[in-house]
């Protein structure tokens, strides 16, 4: 008997101490994952240019914050639970459609401001500048400033690392998920490395110019298009309020026909 209560006592001990020890490493291992998720939101802002100046954390505060907002509103109006879920998705993700119309604009403005710059790059190398002189002057053709810093960041690396350009662009290609920064860093390693090939600007100038030129066709088919709506309301609007009184007109003396 007095060997079975010293078992309990030390299986309970056993059980009381290893609980808490589980408990802690687990909340742990969330605050990490957390505070990881935060770090990523952040470095991501970064990269869009951050807007709206918030941080990581302030992000997910101001998207549980519109959720509820308009999850409340939605209640006080009395509006439907399929309305209410529809508007609490809208609420929580407008952030993110805001930051990813921003995201469209900004690279837009990259592109063309990567056009400027390759054609500074060229002229440049035509004029047998080093790549060091070369990638401290491309900032000051850049208008679009997330980007400006980042091409400052990539002339510093490049010195810092005893001008190792295949790690100077690596940072530039992670932040920008472009096609034509892919090609502008690609280009700069082929030229640093094996020298005398400047008509990889010239072409790569040349795709840029054609891209830019079918962005304008683009924007402009849009914008027709806008148009040609806007038009076609204001016009059934207007016919609306001309041909109603006359049709309401209409329809009551055809009804005093039969009465």
């Amino acid at each position: 008997m007095q060997l079975l209560k010293i078992r309990r006592k030390y299986f309970f001990k056993s059980q009381i101490s290893y609980t808490p020890k589980r408990s802690k490493n687990y909340n742990s291992k969330i605050l990490a994952d957390i505070n990881s998720k935060i770090s990523n939101k952040q470095r991501q802002l970064n990269n869009l240019g951050n807007p709206y100046g918030l941080n990581g954390k302030n992000f997910y505060v101001v998207k549980f914050l519109l959720l509820a907002i308009f999850l409340i509103l939605s209640i006080i109006n009395d509006l439907s639970y399929i309305n209410i879920l529809i508007v609490s998705i809208i609420s929580f993700f407008l952030l993110d459609i805001l930051i990813f119309l921003n995201k469209k604009s900004l690279y837009s403005n990259i592109q063309k401001d990567l056009s400027n710059i390759v054609d500074n790059v060229y002229l440049q190398l035509a004029s047998n500048i080093n790549m060091s002189k070369i990638l401290r002057d491309i900032s000051y053709v850049c208008k679009t400033k997330v980007f400006r810093d980042a091409l400052v960041s990539m002339s510093n690396v490049y010195e810092y690392t005893g001008y190792n350009i295949q790690t100077a662009v690596l940072e530039l290609k992670r932040k920008f998920d472009i096609v034509e920064v892919d090609m502008f860093c690609n280009a700069l390693v082929e030229q640093t490395l094996l020298g005398d090939n400047i008509a990889l600007f010239e072409n790569l100038s040349n795709v840029l110019t054609q891209k830019n030129l079918e962005q304008i066709k683009l924007n402009t088919k849009k914008k027709i298009v806008f148009i040609t709506m806007g038009i076609t309301v204001t016009l059934l609007n207007i016919s609306l309020l001309v041909f109603y009184p006359i049709m309401n007109s209409f329809s009551e003396s055809f009804s005093n026909i039969f009465y």
